[in-house]
């Protein structure tokens, strides 16, 4: 009787620590598809920005916001998610460095692609890697 209390125990502990380990893998997948979210919001300010130095402001702020999401894409192993993050921060950083509103608003709409792309990948579960054989 008492080892089948202590047998059944260690098996509602175990499951509750794969259902929090679950939980925290989709937490992260959230955070980092709703922060790719807000670097595209932001890359979008910046391609309809009016003037140079608010398209610079929105453009740091999409920088700020995709490397959030690549950070919590790695966390939880959505590798592409965090790769595309990253295209858009480079985007993003190319939109804020340069002079040239008409060039800027154009790093600015492929930060945008990118960061939509992150959040789509983000969005979904990756497949887990094939074992070499």
């Amino acid at each position: 009787m008492y080892r089948k209390t202590l047998t059944m125990l260690f098996f509602c502990f175990i499951f509750s620590l794969l259902s929090l380990r679950t939980g925290f893998v989709f937490a992260g997948a959230e955070n980092a598809a709703s922060c790719a979210k807000d670097a595209y919001n932001y890359a979008r300010r910046a391609f309809i920005a009016n003037t140079l130095s608010d398209l610079k402001y929105q453009a740091y702020k999409a920088m700020e916001a995709a490397e959030k999401a690549k950070l919590a894409a790695t966390d939880v192993g959505a590798y592409e998610a965090a790769r595309l993050a990253n295209a858009a921060y480079d985007y993003a950083k190319k939109a804020r460095a340069t002079n040239s509103l008409a060039q800027a608003r154009n790093y600015s709409e492929k930060a945008m692609s990118a960061a939509q792309q992150a959040q789509s990948a983000a969005e979904k579960p990756e497949p887990p890697a094939k074992a070499a054989e």
